[in-house]
C-alpha cells in the first residue's frame, strides 16, 4: 500500500509527501515495457518480436518516461481525492525518484482553499448614505443643458475677442529639437478657455478673418504635454472663421422645446427627480460596498497565489483594454508597470477572499443562477452593443467568459440577501462630505478603470474640427 503524508507549510499551502511500494513500481514497468516491446522496432528482429531484455535497454528512456506519465497523475489525484484537499492550480513535484525494483518517491507542494468558518452575515447593522439633493446641483444641470443647446453663430465685421469660437490652420515647427513639423487644419478653438495655450489665446485675440500670425511658445520642462515638455516651438495660425455661442433663455420655450417637459417649472422638477433616482441608485451601489467591506473586516484568513495572481492578471488586462479603446497603446506610456502590478495585487487579495466568503454563503444559503438570469444579463450586454443575442454568447463561450459572469451575478444575488436581512439605517449626506468619504475609503486603492487624461501632440489645444 502507498504511503501518504499530508505536511502544512500554511493553511492554503500543503506538501504531499508519496512513497509507492517498488512491487506496484515493477509491475508498472513490466507491462509499459510489454506495451514498448509489441510495436518496438529493433534491428535483427521482427516488429514485436524483440526480447524484452532488449527492449528495456533499448528503450530504457521512453519506458520510464512513459511508467512516470502513467503512474505519477493518478497517485497524485489519488492522495488529493483522500484527502479531500481542495487544490486550486498545478502541483509543483520536487524530489522525484523513480526507478524499476524501488519504491517511487516523490513530493508535491499544492495550494489549497482555505477552511473558514463563516460569522454572522445577517441582521447586518448597515448606513445608507443617500446624496442630499440640493437647488443650486438642479441649477448648474439647467444650465449644462442650455450650454448644449447653444447654436454658434458665424461673425464676420469684427475681430477676434474673448470667448469666441475660432476655426484656424496651425502649423508648429521645433526650434530647439529635431523632430517634423506640426500641421492641424480646421481645429475649432475656445478663445480664452483654460484648455488653450495661453499664448495662442493672446496671439488669436484682435485678429480678422484671414489674418495669419506667427509666435513662439517655450514648453516647460514639468509641462503636463510630456511630447512639448521642455520644448521651444514657433506657430503660425491662420484665421478661417470666428463664431460666437448664443444661448437660449431659460423660460417655459426652452422647456417646451427639449420635447418631453410642460413648462420650466415642470423640467426642474423631473431634473430634481432624476437627480433624486440617481441618489438613491448610487447610494445601493455604495451599501453593496459597505457590505463586502464589513465582510472583509470580520475574516482573516490566507488565500492562494495562485487566485491571487489570476485575478492580478485580469485587473491589468482590463486596464491595458481600456487604454486600447481610448486609442492609447500601453507601450507608449510612462506607466510604472510594476508599481501598478503591485498595488493590483493588493486589490486582488481582496477580491479573492470576498468571491471565496461569498461562495460559502451562497452554498450554505443554496444561491444558485437559473439559465434565464445568465440569458437576461446576455441580452442586457447585447443590446448595449447592438449585437445578436447569440452572437455575443458565442464569443463570451469562445473566450471563456461565462463563468465568470455567472460567478458575479450570483455574487450580486448574494450581496442582495445579505442586505434584505440587513438593519439599514438611511442618513441624508452632503455632496461634498459623501465625495470626501468615498475619496479617503478608496485612495489606498490604485483602481485601473480610472481615466486617463492624454493631451493633444500640438499643445494644449482642443482638437474639435469643424
Amino acid at each position: 500500500m502507498q504511503k501518504i503524508e499530508i505536511v502544512d507549510i500554511s493553511s492554503c499551502k500543503k506538501q504531499i509527501n508519496v512513497e509507492v511500494p517498488a512491487e506496484k513500481v515493477s509491475e508498472e514497468f513490466k507491462r509499459v515495457c510489454k506495451m514498448v516491446a509489441q510495436n518496438a522496432s529493433v534491428p535483427g528482429f521482427r516488429p514485436g518480436r524483440a526480447p524484452v531484455s532488449v527492449v528495456k535497454t533499448r528503450f530504457r528512456k521512453e519506458i520510464r518516461e512513459q511508467v512516470m506519465r502513467d503512474m505519477l497523475p493518478d497517485v497524485l489525484k489519488s492522495a488529493i481525492v483522500d484527502n479531500k484537499l481542495a487544490v486550486v492550480g498545478e502541483p509543483n513535484i520536487d524530489e522525484f525518484t523513480l526507478n524499476e525494483g524501488q519504491p517511487l518517491v516523490f513530493k508535491a507542494k499544492v495550494e489549497v482553499l482555505p477552511d473558514f468558518e463563516l460569522k454572522d452575515y445577517k441582521g447586518l447593522p448597515l448606513t445608507k448614505k443617500i446624496r442630499i439633493i440640493t437647488d443650486d446641483m438642479v441649477e448648474k444641470q439647467l444650465e449644462k443643458l442650455r450650454q448644449q443647446q447653444a447654436n454658434l453663430t458665424p461673425v464676420e465685421d469684427r475681430e477676434v475677442q474673448d470667448k469666441d469660437y475660432v476655426n484656424v490652420d496651425v502649423k508648429g515647427k521645433f526650434l530647439n529639437h529635431q523632430a517634423d513639423d506640426i500641421k492641424s487644419e480646421g481645429l475649432q478653438l475656445e478663445v480664452g478657455s483654460s484648455n488653450l495655450q495661453p499664448e495662442f489665446t493672446e496671439t488669436l485675440k484682435g485678429m480678422k478673418i484671414g489674418d495669419e500670425r506667427t509666435f513662439e511658445v517655450n514648453y516647460p520642462e514639468d509641462s503636463t504635454n510630456k511630447t512639448l515638455a521642455g520644448k521651444h516651438l514657433e506657430y503660425t495660425l491662420k484665421l478661417n472663421s470666428i463664431k460666437i455661442k448664443e444661448v437660449p433663455e431659460l423660460d417655459d420655450d426652452f422647456a417646451q422645446g427639449l420635447g418631453e417637459y410642460e413648462n420650466l417649472a415642470d423640467l426642474r422638477q423631473k431634473t430634481r427627480e432624476q437627480f433624486e433616482n440617481n441618489a438613491k441608485e448610487e447610494a445601493l451601489e455604495r451599501l453593496n460596498d459597505v457590505v463586502l467591506e464589513k465582510l472583509l473586516s470580520d475574516y482573516n484568513f490566507e488565500v492562494p497565489d495562485f487566485l491571487v495572481e489570476g485575478q492580478t492578471k485580469e485587473r491589468l488586462e482590463n486596464f491595458i483594454t481600456s487604454l486600447a479603446r481610448q486609442g492609447v497603446d500601453p507601450r507608449n506610456t510612462q506607466i510604472d508597470w510594476m508599481g501598478l502590478r503591485n498595488a493590483q495585487r493588493d486589490v486582488a487579495i481582496k477580491d479573492v477572499k470576498v468571491a471565496l466568503i461569498l461562495e460559502k454563503i451562497a452554498e450554505k444559503e443554496q444561491i444558485e443562477l437559473s439559465d434565464a438570469e445568465l440569458n437576461d444579463e446576455i441580452k442586457r450586454m447585447a443590446k448595449s452593443t447592438d449585437l445578436s443575442f447569440d452572437a455575443v454568447k458565442s464569443f463570451l463561450t469562445k473566450e471563456g467568459a461565462i463563468d465568470s459572469i455567472k460567478g458575479k451575478l450570483r455574487n450580486n444575488k448574494v450581496i442582495d440577501s445579505i442586505i434584505k436581512s440587513s438593519e439599514i439605517t438611511e442618513e441624508l449626506i452632503s455632496s461634498e462630505e459623501l465625495d470626501k468619504l468615498v475619496h479617503e475609503n478608496h485612495e489606498h486603492d490604485e483602481n485601473c478603470d480610472h481615466e486617463h487624461q492624454h493631451e493633444h501632440p500640438h499643445g494644449d489645444i482642443e482638437d474639435n474640427k469643424e
